[in-house]
């Protein structure tokens, strides 16, 4: 088999086939697959196996590898990390870096970039809204809406029914009766 001969993207597509029935062949593949010099996607999907149990350490610099170049899926999971260990500013420099490097008018509708970017905007919204700063994120929920995704439909709805700005008479102070 291909794997066995050392060829790195054979490794890396038997780990996600047989990750179900075998996870810890999955990972033991993706692991030697990295050592071998498996490049931004080994590290990737070693991050992945690394975060779902439980190394965070461990996957926060398997992303980081990936990341550094122009990665947005990798971004998108370290910039998730990051938020959900406490580390709000860094997690959104990731999540803007990811959204940067794109050309959003580019994207098509339906294809694995559309989906992608999607979902950053999704997470940086969430992060925004954590933050304290609930216009911006109403924003981008509302973008990733227009773009298809229901649940930033559903979160438009619910901030943007509490977080309403006083309409302004011009003098900087909320309209009367507002």
């Amino acid at each position: 088999m291909a794997a066995e001969r050392g060829n790195i993207a054979a490794m890396i597509n038997l780990a996600i086939v047989i990750e179900d029935d075998d996870r810890e062949a999955a990972l033991r593949w993706t692991r030697r697959a990295v050592a071998l010099g498996g490049g931004l996607t080994a590290h990737y999907n070693l991050g992945i196996f690394l975060e779902e149990d439980g190394l965070l350490e461990e996957a926060e610099r398997c992303y980081r590898t990936a990341a550094r170049v122009a990665y947005p899926e990798a971004r998108n999971r370290l910039a998730t990390l990051l938020r959900e260990t406490g580390r709000p500013v860094e997690a959104e420099e990731w999540y803007r870096r990811a959204l940067d490097e794109r050309d959003l008018s580019c994207d098509v509708p339906g294809d694995d970039e559309y989906g992608a970017n999607t979902a950053i905007m999704y997470n940086l919204a969430i992060l925004l809204e954590e933050t304290g700063r609930p216009y911006e994120a109403l924003s981008l929920f509302r973008h990733a809406a227009r773009r298809g995704d229901t649940e930033a439909a559903r979160e438009a709805v619910r901030l943007g029914g509490r977080s309403r700005r006083p309409r302004s008479s011009g003098s900087g102070r909320p309209t009367p009766g507002e």
